[in-house]
């Protein structure tokens, strides 16, 4: 199950809080931020063609990792 649930703090920043399980909730969420062009980590892996949509729908130009 794929969990993409969008939060949007104010005009200029967007959250997405991401989530993968098998079957049932997610029992981890991690989260990306949308900043104008710039993107604030990226989510999980299995996440990645969701994450990368989501990039291309807020025409991403840099990415920021606080950890890996």
């Amino acid at each position: 199950m794929r969990y993409i649930k969008p939060l949007q703090f104010d005009d200029d920043i967007l959250g997405v809080r991401l989530g993968w399980s098998l079957a049932g909730p997610p029992l981890m969420t991690v989260y990306c931020y949308f900043f104008g062009t710039s993107m604030i980590d990226t989510g999980q892996s299995h996440m990645g063609r969701e994450v990368v949509a989501l990039a291309r729908r807020q025409r991403v130009e840099r990415v920021f990792l606080t950890h890996h």
